[in-house]
């Protein structure tokens, strides 16, 4: 449990989104922690399925190659996206 030194300091209109979300304010950094890795294994799962279904090379057996160049092309599409929401959030 945390002390009230420790506490972190949130808006007021933080506080009100908690409370209308029914979060209390000491699990908000918990919740949100869970949900960022509840998305992350939802994305790694959709990438994985998109991997073993269009990575395949001839005979219908998944191309190595092809999937490093899909890998590829996703991780350069989530940075262009990061940098996007980066100057858009500034």
């Amino acid at each position: 449990m945390m002390s009230a030194a420790q506490k972190p300091k949130l808006s007021p209109e933080i506080q009100l989104l908690l409370r209308q979300a029914n979060v209390a304010p000491e699990h908000a950094e918990t919740q949100l922690r869970e949900r960022a890795a509840f998305q992350m294994r939802e994305y790694l799962r959709v990438l994985n399925y998109h991997l073993q279904r269009e990575c395949q090379g001839p005979g219908g057996e998944p191309s190595e190659q092809l999937q490093i160049e899909h890998l590829l092309r996703a991780i350069h599409y989530s940075e262009l996206q990061s940098a996007t929401l980066g100057c858009a959030g500034a």
